[in-house]
């Protein structure tokens, strides 16, 4: 009966070096070695709140050791980040360039390593299942994992979709390479195997058998190259493992210490690849997981002796487009079409909301611009995400100047919170959920109202509403963004908007110094907005929705009006 460990990747990347390798050599180990699997279980046992007896621990590894598992790998591909490293060198602070390589999967992609041969008794499939449970990462720590033992493998779920690789021991396997000996200059000659992968076939690194493990050390004791006993108080000129517990035990900064050029107790194992490829086409491109994954949320927390009122918003909102197209330039290509709202032909961008918000936010209600949220429905480019990551000043209009730091950056569906549930302390409530919107900033129309010459209203008798009067370019703005029919539009004042400040609508900055925009009178609107269903924002209407007027913000339900 085979005994499997299934290995799924929580957030779709492996990161581990090959144990020959350096970090920045740019190489990672694929697939998971038997070595590597099996040191995580140990170092679970000890992080368990009742460690196992030793013996049974150490009966547990000798099983796995005595057969090479065979593994059924999901679709992946490498990837990589380099960055710059603080490093204190001789008294001065410089930088080290540091490449991270890893493989790259589907969120959640599983992975099922098969020990055909190893059939586990009661006693050692429960600990088995006690260490997987305890087991969090495997490799380095970005590599989040859940282990589980698998008792019984149907031909059904290694057919999975997900499981385009079979890859088995070499039919020349296993390729032993014994005299795993410290280096020349500690008393040793042996070299091992590189570990990396050899086209159809690669190399891991698995534990000896018990029977290999003591062949081992016979070898050399027959070339003389075991270490002498050491001194009374003195610690051995270099270790040797005795049992292959020991062995999966061994620190590796010791080892170096000692001078091994490998890993006494290990063997390296060529393996053979029987699926399509390592790689499948099945994995998205870097264009599309790059489309996928595209921030839509930047969010900054301002700071400053004295921050700017809310009446500024406008000023603010367009300050900053301003800055960002700015920080966003790219030569001849100009400013990040995201930011400038026109592409590259210069038209603007009408279709499909493709041009940013650049809303403030005041999340404490004292009238004041705390914080500032830049919202793209389509996403951030890479480009864009520089600018927005280089984004730290703003002067205001009485030229204090104003920092600002980036607090969020992702999806805005990981920063939407459920207004009712009073869960937001320390989220943007803009992009709160709510069946209630109420105007945080005044609404300017972009349309004049329909009247007569003499003056009398336009009435649409479908709706009762005067023609592109407020209520109803509030209707159709709404159905223009996505948003459901409201049950009610209901008209407030600056009073009613907030219950710690009152600013009325008309002491608001209500036209832009630069640009353009359609726009009706100036006369400042304010609403409450009620739904049937809940809705989230960030929810901006009218004239300069863009840039930081007719923002609303959810109420809960139970909310007073006043």
């Amino acid at each position: 009966m085979p005994t499997a460990i299934s290995i799924t990747f929580l957030n779709g990347q492996f990161h581990a070096t090959p144990w020959n390798h350096q970090v920045n050599e740019g190489v990672v180990e694929w697939p998971p070695s038997p070595w590597r699997i099996l040191r995580a279980l140990v170092a679970a046992a000890y992080a368990l709140p009742e460690p196992p007896q030793r013996q049974e621990l150490q009966r547990l590894m000798e099983l796995f050791s005595q057969s090479l598992p065979t593994y059924y790998l999901p679709p992946s591909n490498i990837a990589h980040t380099r960055h710059y490293m603080p490093v204190w060198r001789e008294g001065k602070a410089t930088s080290s360039k540091v490449f991270d390589t890893f493989r790259v999967m589907e969120k959640g992609a599983k992975a099922i390593a098969v020990w055909q041969d190893l059939a586990l008794d009661t006693e050692s499939w429960q600990l088995l299942e006690r260490l997987c449970k305890q087991v969090n990462y495997l490799g380095r720590s970005e590599s989040w994992v859940q282990l589980a033992p698998l008792q019984e493998i149907d031909q059904e779920t290694l057919e999975e979709k997900s499981m385009v690789a079979e890859v088995a021991p070499s039919p020349a396997a296993p390729r032993l390479r014994p005299g795993l000996a410290p280096q020349s200059g500690s008393g040793g000659t042996s070299q091992v195997g590189s570990g990396v992968d050899l086209g159809n076939t690669t190399e891991v690194l698995a534990p000896l058998t018990p029977e290999g493990l003591v062949q081992f050390r016979q070898g050399l004791e027959t070339a003389g190259l075991m270490p002498p006993k050491p001194k009374k108080g003195k610690k051995p000129k270099w270790t040797v493992p005795e049992t292959i517990l020991a062995a999966l035990e061994l620190n590796v900064a010791d080892l170096h210490a000692q001078g091994w050029n490998g890993i006494p107790g290990a063997r390296w194992v060529d393996y053979c690849w029987r699926g399509d490829s390592q790689s499948s086409s099945a994995v998205p491109t870097r264009g599309e997981a790059q489309h996928e994954e595209l921030p839509t949320f930047a969010r900054y927390a301002l700071v400053s002796k004295v921050l700017p009122k809310l009446t500024e918003s406008l000023y603010v909102g367009d300050r900053v487009r301003a800055i960002l197209k700015k920080l966003s330039q790219n030569g001849e290509n100009g400013p990040e079409s995201v930011f400038s709202g026109r592409n590259d032909s210069g038209k603007p961008l009408n279709k499909d909301h493709q041009h940013a918000y650049f809303l403030p936010e005041d999340s404490d209600g004292d009238g004041r611009i705390d914080h500032l949220i830049v919202y793209a429905q389509k996403g951030f480019s890479q480009n864009a995400v520089k600018a927005l990551a280089r984004f730290n000043r703003l002067d205001q209009v009485s030229g204090v100047p104003l920092q600002l730091v980036l607090v969020e950056l992702g999806k805005v569906e990981q920063y939407c919170s459920n207004i009712d549930s009073l869960d937001t302390e320390g989220r943007s409530l803009l992009v709160g959920k709510s069946r209630r919107w109420r105007s945080m900033t005044p609404m300017v129309l972009p349309r004049h109202p329909k009247t007569y010459r003499t003056g009398e209203p336009k009435m649409d008798p479908n709706t009762g509403l005067q023609k592109d009067g407020p209520q109803d370019q509030v209707r159709k703005l709404l159905k223009y963004h996505g948003f459901d029919e409201p049950t009610e539009v209901r008209p407030i004042d600056g009073a009613e908007a907030c219950e710690r400040y009152s600013y009325p609508w008309w002491q608001f900055r209500r036209w832009r110094q630069r640009g353009k925009g359609r726009r009706g009178r100036d006369v400042a609107y304010g609403f409450e907005l009620v739904f049937e269903n809940r809705q989230s924002g960030p929810m901006a209407l009218g004239y300069a929705a863009h840039f930081g007027l007719g923002i609303f913000m959810p109420v809960p339900d139970g909310c007073d009006d006043g």
